[in-house]
């Protein structure tokens, strides 16, 4: 989802995440994906290390991740 950005020189990133089975990949972004295929734990791991990362942004600016 990022490229468009990158492409347009626009700094982004792609949060996803990938379960130890990918078998669940083929429902994503079609009329199968649903919430019930969201994996809670999985999600709050992202959620945590994108508050950290943004908090190390604050502190320290986006030099800190390039």
């Amino acid at each position: 989802d990022a490229r468009p950005f990158l492409a347009a020189g626009i700094a982004a990133v792609t949060v996803t995440s990938h379960r130890h089975d990918d078998s669940h990949i083929r429902y994503v972004n079609t009329a199968a994906d649903n919430r019930e295929r969201i994996d809670k734990g999985s999600l709050e791991q992202t959620l945590s290390v994108l508050q950290a990362a943004l908090a190390e942004i604050d502190a320290e600016g986006v030099k800190a991740f390039q």
